[in-house]
């Protein structure tokens, strides 16, 4: 099935007929998926998509549609699941598919076996960025928030032009600094957050914590900047107004 795929992909790239075949068995596994052949639909509860021919199941794999979220979050989960590893017993050096089986883990809450799926699948497809942004959300909702971005980190590596890539990172290294902040670790607070910003320079909160660790750290031109960059993306952003308030103030008396 693996070089089924493969072939699909190709006749999409050149533009060639669409004459593909598949036996009885992969047809059964890819409907469980959502994927029905020969100008079908695919169907899932309150969403429906129509499909031009069978080469768009490759796309549809790939591209992880709204069809197969909302089947793989709903109550077919199980089925889909059992569908999935069907695909995986005829294909099993395939790592979409692996990548698949964590993703519908992943949604079930059971974190470690959706971890081994994408384990998997980064060792068939270790340039694979998805797989590491994917382990990543997982390891987020484990706490695990340090080695979360790590995998973001590497994912990016990977894809340096992904905004939501990007988005995440940013997102779990605020997160990571807030923590180091609160627990006094101020200077490693700041490198997260600088992280943060860095990857994605319109979140608001990231230039706040930032404004805060560098209060703390009596680095008070600093702290006005982030503060004033804070209330720039959000003029209502009211810790920030206080944040800037008190710098100034302190500033101020410094230079009296």
């Amino acid at each position: 099935m693996d070089d089924l795929l493969c072939e699909m992909e190709n006749k999409m790239i050149s533009g060639v007929g669409t004459e593909i075949q598949l036996s009885e068995e992969q047809k059964r596994a890819l409907a469980r998926l959502g994927y029905v052949a020969g100008g079908g639909s695919m169907e899932s509860p309150g969403v429906r998509r129509d499909l031009p021919d069978i080469k768009d199941m490759a796309v549809c794999l790939d591209k992880q549609t709204d069809v197969s979220i909302a089947m793989r979050r709903g109550e077919r989960g199980d089925e889909v699941l059992g569908a999935c590893r069907e695909l995986i017993t005829m294909s099993p050096g395939t790592a979409k598919f692996h990548t698949w089986e964590g993703m519908i883990l992943s949604d079930q809450k059971k974190f470690d076996e959706a971890m081994l799926g994408f384990d998997r699948a980064r060792e068939l497809a270790p340039d694979e960025f998805t797989t590491y942004n994917n382990m990543a959300t997982v390891l987020i909702e484990q706490g695990k928030v340090k080695d979360a971005i790590s995998n973001f980190e590497k994912a990016l590596e990977l894809n340096p032009i992904n905004e939501l890539v990007k988005y995440n990172l940013a997102v779990a290294c605020n997160e990571y600094g807030h923590i180091l902040g609160s627990a006094g670790q101020l200077e490693e607070s700041v490198t997260y957050l600088r992280r943060a910003v860095e990857a994605n320079p319109a979140m608001a909160p990231a230039h706040h914590n930032l404004g805060v660790a560098y209060l703390n750290l009596g680095k008070l031109n600093e702290a006005i900047t982030q503060f004033e960059k804070a209330l720039s993306l959000d003029p209502e952003y009211a810790l920030s107004k206080r944040g800037l308030e008190t710098a100034r103030r302190l500033l101020d008396a410094e230079s009296r």
